[in-house]
Order: structure tokens, then sequence, then C-alpha cells
């Protein structure tokens, strides 16, 4: 981002962090699965451990969007949805590392509407 030699460096330096103020998001139960591999005397053992959490949830969403050269909307569409839940508890929400856990959304496909270039 091009600075603004009128700007003083404070006030420009507080636009970097508007994004970073924290969601107060809606805190919910929710019953988490969690799978394990556990290896004992050279065999293993798949865990499944269920604990019921205090989270919160968040949606995503995977979309499209192709213009062609001339900028044109050749497609723009949601291709799918996804939720992540992580514990109420934790500022952490990565999923790999243990913190957080993938849901489903249940929607049908009349919700995931495309947008296509008419004419």
């Amino acid at each position: 981002m091009p600075r603004e030699e009128s700007r003083d460096e404070d006030e420009t330096q507080g636009e970097y962090y508007v994004l970073m103020e924290r969601i107060n998001a809606v805190v919910e139960e929710s019953v988490c699965f969690a799978q394990q591999v556990v290896d004992q005397h050279n065999s293993s053992q798949t865990v499944v451990e269920v604990s019921t959490e205090r989270a919160i949830s968040e949606l995503g969403l995977f979309t499209v969007f192709v213009a062609d050269a001339e900028n044109q909307v050749v497609q723009n569409c949601c291709g799918g949805a996804f939720q992540r839940v992580k514990r109420a508890s934790s500022d952490e929400g990565g999923i790999c590392a243990g913190h957080g856990f993938l849901d489903v959304v249940p929607v049908d496909d009349d919700c995931l509407l495309s947008v296509e270039k008419s004419g």
C-alpha cells in the first residue's frame, strides 16, 4: 500500500490493524470427534475420541471467478462450503495442529448458486 506523505506514521500504521479486531462469535455446544492411531506392541489401533466442547464456528466458501481478457465475467459461482469449528477457550484454530475441527455444512445444491454471463 503506497504511503501518503501528508499522513504521519502513527495514523498510517493504524490502518493496518483494522482487520485484526476480535470478532465476538456465538458460542455453542458442539460434539467433536478426533481420530487417532495408537501403536502398541507392534500393532496399530484406531481410537476415536468424542467430546462435547463449547465451540465457535466459521463458514468457508469455495468460490470460482473467471473473467476473459476484456474483463467480462465468464463464470462466478460457489463451488462448495465447509465449516471450521474451534474451542471457544482457544485463540488457535489450526485443524492440522489439533486445535480445530472440520464440519459439514448441511446445504443442498440449490443453495450453491451459480451466476454465469448471459448473451
